[in-house]
């Protein structure tokens, strides 16, 4: 399996449905070697990690901080700066709240626990996560920011 081009192949659930599966912003599928590394985590060292030092723990353990080291070589940074999070929004929280919560804003719906927490925006010294989205012309989606933006008690 390739990171940079994996095949259809490469997802066990693809192959016999004969669909392209796009929806990956929601569930994505997930690539062979990681149900086998799954299937060996639960089958062989399942136990808490950095909790035990009994040999079952210790071996969990050893895994884990292996994958640590193997993403941070991947992604060029050291194990030491290699953060595991559950997913998108606890990363995004994380680094609010690294920042200091009331100094980030952040122009997506996914991002909602930052924008919540903030009720600062970019225009009022809140630094962004990510650049703004391109105005979307004649969709619904815009018209409706534009009158989110119109509301009473809003600021334009």
């Amino acid at each position: 399996m390739s990171l940079l081009a994996p095949s259809s192949g490469d997802f066990p659930v693809l192959p016999h449905t004969g669909v392209a599966y796009l929806d990956s912003a929601a569930t994505s599928q997930t690539p062979l070697p990681v149900i086998e590394a799954m299937d060996a985590y639960y089958r062989e060292y399942r136990a808490s990690i950095h909790r035990g030092i009994y040999p079952l723990a210790a071996a969990a353990t050893e895994a884990y901080e292996g994958a640590r080291d193997k993403v941070a070589a991947f992604t060029g940074s050291t194990p030491g700066e290699t953060v595991f999070t559950r997913n998108a929004t606890e990363a995004i929280n994380l680094v609010a709240y690294a920042w200091g919560g009331a100094n980030v804003a952040a122009e997506s719906r996914y991002a909602t626990p930052v924008c919540g927490r903030t009720g600062k925006s970019p225009e009022e010294g809140a630094s962004r996560l990510m650049p703004p989205p391109p105005p979307r012309r004649g969709s619904s989606r815009s018209r409706a920011a534009r009158a989110a933006r119109r509301a009473p008690g809003r600021p334009p």
